[in-house]
């Protein structure tokens, strides 16, 4: 591919990627003479004048930078320019236009893409040069326009053999000669052209352009470079200023176009494809045989943890974890042999970090020598959601043999039934068993539930109902236990596609639930029979109170006695109510309260004239409630029968218990009697009774005030129980 005996000038500051190019340069028959500066590079082109090209880096850290340094070699001497970078930016190639180059390469492009722009740029030079001597040897030794004239045959064929334009104008522009390809670029022939100024055949801005770089080149008498673009094409132009041998003025002027829009596109399309391998999600790199590597992306070095320049001098087997280098030779001869490999490989990041990947290799030939492309997906996230299922998957495993829930799935469109393990273990059959056959599966129901399982399951495959059931199976061995089945139909583009359930192991929770039933029963007799117990040991409690009251003459230990009377018999109501109630802790506040205060009245049948109204909501309410509101309401109504009305005087009581909030409750116990005495109307608190009173209030959590102003009347509020 490449021509020996070729002298190369690489101008690159960074030493190992100098290194690399020069070894890669002088492996494929290239001299290479290497400087890290542009100073130096503009020195060594003036002291050897054998550089054939000149590789120029454009960034080259401290003094003059590439194009620079290319400018003023193309002052002193014609040399084919080939800039190599690491940038792509269109910032980075407007900086190089104007100068005169035979190519613009991507570091890392490629041996092969680097290669071959050395060697473009190389024949192309040669031809540039060939057809620019010929024009200059024939004006030199044909100065006047007969002498030119007269060899115009032998000019006219030389110019036409050339595939670029070239052009001889005098110095106002005039057309003395040009080539067939000049002639059709201007969609004119040869003769139309003759004698004609450029500047009147080109468009105005493009006249009014090329007139400046004229200008230029015959005020300074050195070649102009020019790089433009035209008519979707891209040029590369020279101007040559050409000296009268006898004078020594500048009479005629030479120039050379090229059109570079191929090679332009070439490196172009060379670019992006390198643009896109760098940023593919995938670690691509290149080896030869040897595993030495010759090109790593820009996810090979994120994913290991290196620069670009570090990977590069690794070995394959650096990389690989120990367990897979051992493997790099005989994959390698493997893949000699096959042309293409794929397995699964354990690499190492540069902090020792192991990354397990699926890696692809192919046999390739790169600049002519045999290589190996390989494409590597890292597989860490993969590997641990592997190692996470795993885990859940024993985890759900456990979870069913240990909660005794299996699951099903059945496949509406192959009539396939698939089982966990669980499953298998609920009906007491080996994991042989076919659970595809439905009739054996509804074999192991008691006749009675076969019915109700079938419809159920043909409801949810058909209709798309879902079910659940619980009911009795047979187990392999003849056991008779119950299941819960659940059925769901899965339903897609309105299309039931599967049907999916458990079923669950819930003999030991149906006997636990028979157990908790008839403990309760049994708690039930027993309740009911204590809450008996105690309403009639009460009674008789009160009876020997009745007979003491009525057995004493003194009418304050009577009094006492009838107090205390009523007093058990708020509480006996309770047990009352709890031994008839199914619930034996909550009872109605109304029929409670009612209950109560009817028996408190008819415990003072000497008063005719008073009349007692109840207002009482029905709250459904806990006996730890009900017993200190039973004996408040005992406590204040029985002071205002025995002592707001004096003397028989007729009069009415109110006892009123409702919500007074979203919070509260409120009790009113009040009278139109004759009140307290004024020394006593400032507390709540006078005798035993009101004592009682405040202490039970103070009990539900509750506050207590008294209204004086006609009777008496008592407010209690206290907070709702949290159970109403």
């Amino acid at each position: 591919m490449t021509t020996p005996d070729k002298t190369i000038l690489l101008v690159e500051d960074e030493i190992f990627i100098a290194m690399a190019e020069e070894q890669m340069l002088r492996n494929n028959s290239y001299e290479v003479i290497s400087v890290m500066n542009g100073e130096d590079a503009v020195s060594c082109v003036r002291n050897n004048p054998g550089i054939n090209l000149v590789l120029m880096d454009i960034d080259l850290g401290k003094g003059i930078d590439g194009t620079e340094a290319a400018r003023r070699i193309l002052t002193e001497h014609t040399v084919p320019i080939v800039f190599l970078t690491s940038h792509s930016e269109r910032e980075m190639v407007e900086r190089v236009r104007g100068i005169t180059r035979y190519g613009y390469v991507i570091k890392n492009s490629g041996e092969f893409v680097l290669l071959s722009s050395i060697e473009m740029a190389i024949e192309l030079f040669g031809a540039h040069q060939n057809i620019e001597n010929s024009i200059q040897n024939d004006i030199d030794h044909r100065n006047t326009e007969d002498r030119l004239g007269s060899s115009e045959p032998a000019v006219r064929a030389l110019l036409d053999a050339s595939p670029d334009t070239v052009l001889l104008i005098d110095i106002h522009g005039t057309t003395l000669a040009l080539n067939s390809k000049a002639a059709e670029r201007l969609h004119m022939s040869v003769d139309d052209v003759i004698g004609k100024n450029q500047f009147d055949l080109l468009p105005r801005d493009i006249a009014a352009s090329r007139k400046k770089y004229l200008d230029t080149a015959l005020q300074t008498g050195k070649t102009v470079n020019i790089a433009d673009e035209r008519d979707g094409m891209y040029l590369e132009s020279t101007i040559y200023p050409i000296r009268d041998d006898d004078s020594g003025k500048i009479t005629r002027v030479a120039i050379y176009s090229r059109d570079v829009t191929e090679i332009r596109t070439s490196h172009e399309h060379i670019r992006m494809l390198a643009d896109l391998v760098d940023i593919a999600p995938a670690s691509i790199t290149v080896h030869d045989s040897e595993g030495n590597f010759i090109y790593a992306n820009q996810k090979t070095l994120e994913l290991h943890g290196y620069t670009r320049e570090e990977f590069l001098k690794l070995h394959l087997q650096e990389l690989d974890a120990p367990e897979s280098a051992v493997l790099m030779k005989p994959r390698i001869q493997e893949l000699i042999e096959k042309g293409e490999l794929s397995f699964e490989v354990v690499h190492l990041r540069k902090d020792g970090t192991p990354i397990p990947m699926q890696v692809l290799n192919k046999l390739t030939t790169i600049a002519g020598k045999p290589a190996i492309l390989s494409v590597g997906i890292d597989l860490t996230e993969k590997k641990r959601l592997e190692n996470e299922f795993h885990e859940l998957h024993s985890i759900l495993k456990e979870t069913q043999k240990i909660s005794g829930t299996g699951g099903w799935v059945y496949d509406a469109g192959t009539g396939k039934m698939t089982w966990t393990d669980e499953v298998y273990e609920i009906y007491g059959v080996g994991d042989d068993f076919d659970p595809n056959n439905i009739s054996a599966d509804l074999s192991f129901y008691p006749p009675e539930w076969r019915t109700v399982i079938e419809e159920a399951f043909n409801d949810a495959l058909h209709r798309g109902i879902p079910y659940d059931l619980e009911i009795e199976l047979i187990r392999g061995n003849g056991e008779v236990i119950w299941v819960r089945t659940i059925g769901r139909p899965v339903m897609e583009n309105g299309k039931i596609i599967r049907v999916q359930g458990n079923l669950v192991n819930i003999d030991q929770r149906k006997k636990n639930e028979e157990e908790i039933r008839r403990l309760l029963k049994e708690k039930e007799l027993i309740l009911r029979e204590t809450h008996h117990r105690i309403k009639n040991n009460m009674g008789v409690i009160m009876s020997m109170l009745y007979l003491q009251a009525t057995a004493t003459e003194n009418e304050q230990v009577t009094a006492a006695l009838n107090d205390a009377h009523g007093r058990i018999q708020s509480m006996m109501l309770i047990y009352e109510k709890l031994y008839k109630s199914s619930d034996f802790s909550n009872i109605s506040s109304r029929e409670y309260l009612n209950d109560l205060i009817e028996g408190i009245g008819s415990t003072f049948p000497e008063i005719f004239d008073v009349t007692i109204k109840m207002n009482i909501e029905d709250h459904t309410l806990d006996s730890k409630i009900l017993f200190p509101l039973g004996v408040i309401i005992n406590e204040l109504v029985t002071n205002s029968l025995k002592y707001a009305f004096p003397d028989n005087h007729e009069g009415e009581i109110e006892i009123s218990f409702m919500l007074h909030s979203s919070t509260t409750f409120e009790l009113k116990v009040g009278d139109n009697g004759v009140g307290f005495p004024v020394s006593d109307r400032k507390t709540t608190n006078s005798g035993f009774g009101l004592d009682v009173v405040n202490r039970l209030v103070a009990q539900i959590k509750g506050t207590i005030t008294r209204d004086d102003t006609n009777g008496a009347i008592y407010r209690i509020v206290f907070p709702i129980p949290e159970h109403v």
